[in-house]
């Protein structure tokens, strides 16, 4: 608890995520579709979070506001894994994620 700010402090790590998606993607006249499986593991995160008050739809009252301070996340490169299913395509782009992950891990990050 943050007192000083009416706030309160969040860590984690060691948290564990799984997200499926399906895509599409085209370029030229090549298309690859199919789904995407991505497993992130040892996920850290910080979250710093201060409430206080703000004016209220009318002129007579009060509503809570919620205002995030520090919001930080950290994704090592090395424990996500990505697998691509679809067609041959597809699974040609499978060869270019080991070449990709650390960007899209770190893009992943920054835009949290």
């Amino acid at each position: 608890m943050d007192s000083a700010n009416n706030g309160i402090d969040l860590k984690g790590s060691e948290i564990n995520a799984h997200l499926t998606s399906a895509f599409t993607f085209k370029y030229l006249f090549i298309t690859a579709s199919g789904t995407a499986d991505i497993t992130i593991s040892k996920i850290g995160f910080e979250l710093e979070i201060d409430s206080s008050t703000q004016p209220g739809i009318d002129s007579h009252g009060l509503a809570p506001a919620v205002k995030a301070q520090t919001v930080n996340f950290n994704i090592n490169p090395d424990n996500v894994d990505i697998k691509l299913h679809g067609g041959a395509v597809t699974k040609i782009a499978s060869i270019l994620i080991p070449l990709l992950k650390k960007t899209i891990t770190t893009t992943v990050a920054e835009q949290l």
